[in-house]
């Protein structure tokens, strides 16, 4: 009985001092705009990074501050749901709950070790405190009459006129199709357990409702996804679904753990299944999909998939050949059906993928098994080059892993070893580390086999293929106090062959401090610098064989932000960037943003300078843009870019967004290149986009 009232005075002890000193978190701004913010902050950190589906970001956090997640009975993998915590800080919050029961308050979140500040005001718009257990008792009935309906309508277009619009040499039209893309999404919704929706899309350039596209939309999606229904069925996907395979060396269709600034982001996770609803036109599986629980301890996975790829078809005479197969040299992955090219390598390949996981998971520990297997109806043929010597040729691939998790007590050890059917060989570990309530340190060892093969990888490293690589990296976090933290991060690694650009084995090595500044009133400062040495063939090289030297790269990077008021925001950026291999070229970026809200009413702008003599030293900036959507555009030669977004909510149900966007050059006379060449100094973009929800 004592110990129960002295637990109890604690508990409420927490709760009064906590309540105090983080009410300031919410004081300012509403969970949207701090859903804004963060969204944000997460972009910028992964400027650059070409290859993550930033559409996943946006839906996934949106879709957690409509159906946020419950402290109390969410384990690591649905933490890990929310993209931005990292292990060390889950791990924490795991620990704590264990070791004092369930929350009673989110403000309780202050007492975990490891979460500053900072933190918890990120953590806050995606989670709740729910004390009821029975999850697994609602009738199939009910969930599909009382959840959410969400439409979206949306149209963007460019007013200057590309080369794909003029007419060729034949009189005809370069694009099919005219100059304006058109998006529509439904989603269904209930309480974070019942999705279903579809998803269409028509690029610019490709028809509609008519040519090669008289269904209407170019892409079509439809996904119905089942989360613990059933004590036994943790999840159901049918239709269009993502999988993810341990540390993503045979399969992982999701954010984190890759190179940025959220220095201990570095162990990927979450649910094996989720929901497919981008809008992306390749990174996804198309089928059926279920994980079943045996008991506590034991996850099986399983799932099949079929469906169509576009494919660079090669035409080959077929007495030059001694199988009866068709060839494709790879997979087209951009989604543009415009051109007859275009067209005639649209589903041109069959493509069947199945496989299964089974994962034990006891207390600190877990393991799992995974295998993949793909299967081409025609020859996947690479280019005759010698940076693809190793690469995967034929109609079949199968690839298998283990990988692990261990947690003793402020230490995570986990990794992966993965297989292809070639004898390649793939090997991934790491240890996130707590030394101190302030300080996390994140390791990480990976040896990616020159001769490894896989067609869906998408693991820690320098290259976007996990093979032809090792290195070594180590990152550490310093929270000095509520208000500063540092984030620092080495990286070194050598790649054993040639590979794009670099005609010989090559080394290379990346560093990157990051110091971040927050108070209390929201108003938030970082200064950043990243410097990156490595091999690249030379330019100009004369030689029949290129030379690689070594180039260099840095990057410094300040940005505030400062909120007037309860309405009124300023923000401010300022990037500089020094590229250096026989010559030397700079470029400058400068941002001023202004940032409106009310309770209807929405504005958000920004006006922009920028400066980069080349390509090496472009710069790249994360732009605000309508819900749903992202802009991440690099800025190369000399001008202004100015945007401004406007949203008007007309009711509970019904809002509506315009955006006005415009590049205006200094030094050039042509704006890109190819059939999206625009002549003239300037680039003018409108999206209008409708939202009801109902």
């Amino acid at each position: 009985m004592y110990r129960f009232f002295t637990n109890f005075h604690s508990q409420i002890q927490i709760l009064i001092l906590s309540s105090v000193s983080i009410l300031f978190c919410n004081h300012l701004h509403s969970q949207n705009q701090a859903q804004e913010n963060y969204i944000a902050d997460v972009i910028e950190n992964l400027e650059g990074n070409e290859d993550f589906d930033y559409n996943i970001l946006f839906e996934t956090l949106e879709y957690f501050s409509n159906n946020p997640i419950n402290v109390n009975t969410a384990d690591a993998d649905e933490f890990a749901e929310l993209l931005f915590l990292d292990q060390s800080s889950i791990n924490a919050i795991l620990r704590y709950r264990d070791e004092q029961g369930k929350f009673i308050s989110i403000y309780e979140l202050q007492a975990v070790p490891s979460l500053t500040v900072s933190d918890i005001r990120q953590i806050l718009p995606f989670i709740s405190i729910n004390s009821d257990d029975n999850r697994y008792q609602l009738p199939l009935s009910d969930m599909l009459s009382g959840g959410n309906h969400e439409l979206f309508l949306r149209y963007t277009s460019t007013l200057e006129q590309n080369k794909g619009q003029t007419l060729d040499d034949n009189g005809e039209k370069r694009y099919e199709g005219n100059n304006d893309n058109y998006y529509l999404r439904y989603r269904y919704n209930f309480d974070n357990r019942l999705s279903f929706g579809l998803t269409a899309e028509k690029d610019q350039g490709e028809s509609f409702f008519a040519k090669s596209n008289k269904q209407g939309f170019d892409f079509y999606s439809i996904h119905v996804h089942l989360k613990d229904v059933l004590k036994n069925v943790k999840d159901l996907a049918i239709g269009d679904y993502s999988i993810s395979f341990g540390q993503g060396l045979i399969a992982h269709n999701y954010f984190g753990g890759s190179k940025s600034s959220l220095v201990t982001n570095i162990k990927k996770g979450g649910r094996t299944i989720r929901p497919y609803t981008s809008k992306n036109e390749a990174n996804f599986f198309r089928g059926i999909a279920a994980t079943y629980s045996i008991d506590d301890h034991i996850d099986i996975t399983a799932f099949g998939s079929f469906k169509n790829n576009d494919g660079n078809v090669i035409e080959i005479d077929t007495f030059e050949v001694e199988d009866n197969f068709n060839r494709f040299s790879s997979i087209r992955e951009d989604g543009f059906h415009r051109t007859e090219n275009e067209i005639e390598d649209e589903n041109a390949i069959k493509r069947f993928s199945g496989g299964s996981r089974i994962n034990y998971k006891k207390s600190s520990f877990s393991i799992g098994g995974n295998i993949l297997y793909e299967k081409f109806d025609q020859f996947l043929q690479p280019q005759d080059q010698l940076a693809n010597l190793f690469r995967f040729n034929g109609t079949s691939l199968l690839n298998g892993s283990i990988d692990y998790s261990v947690k003793l007590k402020n230490i995570n050890l986990f990794g992966e070893l993965a297989f292809s059917q070639n004898g390649g060989r793939a090997l991934m570990s790491g240890a996130l580390i707590t030394l101190n309530r302030k300080t996390d340190l994140a390791l990480l060892y990976r040896d990616y086999g020159t001769d490894y093969q896989n067609l869906n990888s998408n693991s820690f490293g320098e290259s976007t293929t996990t093979n032809n690589e090792k290195g070594i990296y180590i990152g550490l976090r310093y929270a000095i106090n509520n208000n500063w933290t540092i984030n620092a991060y080495a990286d070194q690694w050598s790649n054993p062959w040639i590979r794009f650009r670099v005609d010989g084995p090559s080394r290379g090595k990346e560093y990157l401090l990051k110091i971040d500044y927050s108070t209390r009133n929201s108003f938030n400062a970082s200064a950043q610098y990243r410097y990156e040495s490595k091999l690249r063939n030379q330019s100009d090289n004369e030689t029949r064989v290129d030379i690689p030297i070594n180039i260099s790269l840095h990057k410094i990077r300040y940005s505030h932000r400062l909120p007037l008021s309860r309405k009124i925001e300023l923000r401010n950026r300022i990037e500089i960037t020094l590229f250096e291999d026989d010559n030397k070229s700079k470029g400058i970026f400068i941002a001023q943003d202004f940032h409106y809200k009310q309770r209807k009413f929405g504005l958000t702008s920004r006006i922009a300078y920028f400066n980069t003599e080349d390509f090496d030293s472009r710069i790249y900036a994360y732009e605000s843009d309508l819900l749903y959507n992202f802009f991440i555009p690099f800025f190369q030669n000399e001008g202004i870019r100015m945007y401004a977004n406007f949203k008007y909510k007309w009711t509970f149900k019904l809002s509506t967004e315009f955006r006005f966007a415009r590049s205006q050059f200094f030094d050039i006379d042509t704006i890109g290149s190819g059939n999206n060449l625009i002549i003239g100094k300037a680039r003018t973009d409108i999206k209008f986009q409708l939202r009801y929800r109902f």
